[in-house]
């Protein structure tokens, strides 16, 4: 038989429905598909990018959602909660805030709890980090033999946790903007050692950079294309007159 939305659509066109009855039952009918997501339970989904891409996505709940690369997440949306594991890799969370419904990511050994807010989440082995660009998060450990508060971040902060150390600074709203700027396929370095330099950006490609020597030392700044290697490359070796060797598929750097 027909659905009762079909048959209430039908009747509202041929004028079968007083206007505040229908007006009302419009109301419920939209709120009623709006919540969806809450009255029956979303089989898990598996959302991925390869090294190097990148992807944006909704999940069932309205939950904005950009990943990284080289990221794997599993998304769980049921009646009672609302839960993305981490993982690896980086993602950035646009959170359709519901206290009654808290969204939880787990990365690791720590839950991350959305408070009402945009956030990015990244994970590597068992280091956690998460900036939160707007509103808040609590970041606490799901399991651990001695008592362990949890931390609550707000706009423009960064939490740092590994194992059953967390550390929590504040940063320049700058600074949180290029901790994003991967969102628009850029990366952002101040005076860091180039080997750390190279090493955030082999994330982004299958060619890996080895820097060896008194070169690792060296300190790097500006913005730079995740995806264009030999330009970085190119601009080391005009920039400090550095060694570049390919080799197969990788690329040696030294003095």
């Amino acid at each position: 038989g027909q659905s009762y939305v079909s048959v209430f659509l039908s009747r509202l066109s041929r004028g079968l429905l007083p206007k505040a009855a229908a007006i009302a039952a419009v109301l419920v009918v939209c709120v009623g598909l709006g919540l969806s997501y809450r009255t029956r339970d979303i089989p898990p989904q598996r959302f991925e990018t390869a090294v190097g891409a990148q992807r944006s996505l909704n999940l069932a709940d309205g939950t904005h959602v950009e990943l990284n690369t080289d990221t794997v997440i599993h998304a769980a949306m049921t009646s009672g909660a609302r839960t993305v594991t981490l993982d690896r890799g980086q993602a950035y969370f646009e959170v359709v805030h519901d206290a009654n419904h808290p969204f939880v990511v787990i990365a690791g050994n720590h839950r991350i709890t959305d408070l009402g807010t945009k956030f990015s989440v990244q994970r590597d082995g068992e280091r956690v980090v998460v900036v939160v660009k707007e509103g808040e998060v609590r970041v606490e450990l799901i399991a651990t033999e001695h008592g362990s508060a949890p931390v609550v971040a707000e706009r423009n902060m960064v939490v740092i946790a590994r194992d059953k150390e967390t550390l929590v600074a504040r940063k320049h709203p700058q600074e949180i903007d290029d901790a994003m700027l991967w969102r628009a396929g850029m990366l952002s370095f101040n005076e860091e050692p180039l080997a750390a330099v190279a090493e955030d950006i082999n994330r982004y490609n299958t060619r890996k950079i080895e820097v060896v020597g008194p070169a690792r030392e060296i300190r790097i700044g500006g913005s730079f294309r995740s995806d264009n290697i030999e330009g970085f490359t190119q601009l080391l070796r005009d920039g400090f007159g550095l060694k570049i060797v390919e080799i197969d598929d990788k690329i040696v750097i030294s003095n």
